[in-house]
């Protein structure tokens, strides 16, 4: 194999959890330590009135792309059944934010395993979790930065797999 160890055993699950756990315990502790913020909430606009910055129609419903010219529409679909099920609060805002910091810790910890080794994976995890940037952009998520973070350990995963399988561009 060409990038590190892809061997995980139960040294490496306890390690994911517990930098996991510690982010999400420590998110916990600052949901309620602040009030929504614009950039917060701009959103679950689209939820609640008819106007979007760019939609598509579909039969009788339009699909937003873009809430404002800046803003795309994906987190906006992934918080609508959230919204369906708890109404708009600090915490229905603020948890799924922080279970997706607590995702994008687990991944890190798979990027960096197969790179280097356990001890990577666990010192970098455990440096983002209490990383104060990434706590409290992801805690308070102004704007999709935990979806940014998210999607952004995603495309690393996918591009490893890719480097390994030994994929060309051609």
């Amino acid at each position: 194999m060409p990038l590190g160890s892809d061997h995980e055993g139960a040294t490496s699950y306890v390690g994911r959890i517990a930098c996991s756990g510690l982010f999400l315990l420590l998110g916990l502790l600052f949901v309620d330590r602040a009030g929504v913020q614009t950039d917060e909430a701009l959103f679950a606009a689209p939820l609640f009135r008819p106007w979007q910055f760019f939609s598509i129609r579909i039969g009788a419903r339009d699909l937003a792309l873009m809430n404002m010219s800046y803003n795309g529409s994906l987190k906006t679909w992934l918080y609508a059944p959230v919204f369906h099920r708890y109404p708009p609060s600090l915490l229905s805002i603020r948890i799924p934010a922080i279970l997706l910091g607590c995702a994008t810790i687990w991944m890190l910890w798979h990027v960096l395993l197969r790179l280097h080794s356990n001890a990577a994976a666990f010192i970098g995890c455990a440096l983002l979790a209490t990383d104060t940037s990434f706590l409290l952009t992801t805690t308070f998520d102004w704007g999709p930065v935990a979806l940014q973070h998210f999607l952004l350990i995603a495309s690393m995963i996918l591009a490893l797999r890719w480097l390994q399988q030994g994929s060309s561009c051609l």
